[in-house]
């Protein structure tokens, strides 16, 4: 930083506007419990120490401005200026500033961290030789690229939480789970029309024939059993921690049987509440099985909640690795 120029000095550098959030961080109630009628032999409980949140993202005209997000924690500089849109710039921010709420609470300063992504772009946690206080840490925010260089791209090793970042539609969510733990999070408004052409690119066999049946019969009806479809295949893959290395045709989250069901909303009905952290019947409603995916085993939450007085699915998926 030049000698004689305060950080409130800094921000007039640049033109854009520093990035604050739209409102108020929510917490996202996680399924604790299920009536015993919903339960099942394969039923399982949710681990503990599981940490949910969400935020509404700023809406941004498609001309717009990316804003600059070096007052962020848990940023890379670098990966902020290849932003083409301000849309995606608002998605990142949101992402990292819940994530940052997150270990705030658990005890953690977000300041001593950064995220590093392994070859399937998967994130993780990891300590930074360099902090924001530090001289030439301040650089980020002139734009310069990021001096940090990790101790460790190992977040277990490091005894540091695992976590998965949602956005979509407008809401952006976080879950915190426990080091070492493989999780995926994921959330799709369900009063957002979706299109049967996407089908094929999420399904395939039974499955497939199943869901394009359904768009036969009720589009609405379909529509909605598609996003919660690919709700829990996304949370899949993001447990799995290869991305699209894991191809959502290649595997299906449907069960025979409700192949078979005369209608197509046995999967995306409302079924039961659960119990939430407070013990109180909330109007969310639950779904879980277990599944085998190419050799790994998963257990697979899905549920329906309201933000913002929408409707959204939601999906948390975990990797059983012992």
């Amino acid at each position: 930083m030049p000698i004689g120029i305060s950080i409130s000095q800094l921000d007039n550098l640049t033109d854009k506007p520093l990035w604050k959030p739209i409102a108020e961080v929510k917490i996202a109630t996680l399924p604790e419990s299920a009536p015993a009628a919903s339960r099942g032999e394969s039923y399982c409980t949710l681990p503990v120490g599981l940490q949910a949140v969400w935020l509404p993202i700023r809406a941004t005209a498609t001309d717009a401005p990316a804003a600059d997000l070096s007052n962020l924690p848990l940023v890379d500089p670098a990966e902020a200026e290849r932003f083409v849109t301000a849309k995606r710039s608002e998605e990142h921010a949101a992402g990292r500033h819940l994530l940052a709420h997150l270990l705030q609470q658990s005890g953690i300063d977000p300041h001593q961290l950064s995220i590093a992504r392994d070859e399937y772009r998967k994130p993780s946690l990891i300590h930074s030789r360099t902090t924001r206080s530090d001289p030439v840490q301040s650089q980020w925010r002139l734009g310069q690229p990021s001096p940090i260089k990790a101790q460790s791209t190992d977040a277990a090793a490091n005894r540091l939480p695992s976590f998965s970042i949602s956005h979509s539609g407008g809401f952006a969510a976080v879950l915190l789970a426990p080091s070492g733990m493989q999780v995926g999070f994921d959330i799709e408004p369900l009063d957002r029309p979706r299109i049967r052409e996407i089908l094929p690119l999420m399904a395939a066999g039974a499955e497939l024939q199943h869901l394009e049946s359904c768009w036969d019969a009720d589009p609405t009806t379909a529509s909605e059993l598609t996003t919660e479809v690919w709700v829990a295949k996304e949370a899949i893959q993001k447990a799995a921690g290869v991305g699209m290395g894991l191809a959502p045709q290649s595997f299906s989250i449907l069960q025979p049987s409700e192949f078979a069901s005369a209608g197509c909303d046995k999967y995306s009905s409302i079924e039961q509440p659960f119990s939430s952290s407070s013990g109180e019947q909330s109007p969310v409603y639950l779904k879980q099985r277990q599944l085998s995916v190419d050799g790994r085993e998963f257990q697979l939450w899905l549920w329906r909640t309201e933000m913002q007085n929408r409707p959204v699915s939601v999906g948390l998926a975990i990797m059983k690795t012992d």
